[in-house]
């Protein structure tokens, strides 16, 4: 899920955007710099409605993916090995835009 939501557009940014809008806000003197769209749209809603804020991220919360059957809810899992055990062409489709931009910032691991 944490794969499929770096992947999509308003949600993401891209790492050259990224950086150059860190860069930037650190020269200009900016004590905070959101980079995203969403992390704007959750900043300024945290302003106006802190409670509604935490009742959305408690909702956001429940909706993630419990273990799988059989493991344990702490065991960390690579996000290779995640994404391989879902055997799913959606997931992989989703993701394809995550993944070329891996390649292409050599952030990918061996397999």
């Amino acid at each position: 899920w944490f794969g499929l939501a770096a992947s999509l557009p308003f949600i993401s940014i891209d790492a050259k955007r990224a950086a150059r809008r860190m860069v930037n806000g650190v020269l200009a003197g900016k004590p905070i710099v959101i980079v995203s769209p969403l992390a704007k749209v959750a900043v300024r809603l945290q302003g106006l409605a802190p409670g509604l804020m935490i009742r959305l991220l408690g909702i956001t919360s429940r909706l993630l993916p419990d273990a799988p059957p059989g493991q344990p809810a702490g065991q960390i899992i690579d996000g290779h090995a995640a994404g391989e055990r879902l055997h799913s062409w959606w997931h992989r489709r989703l993701t394809r835009w995550g993944s070329t931009a891996a390649r292409k910032l050599n952030q990918t691991t061996h397999r």
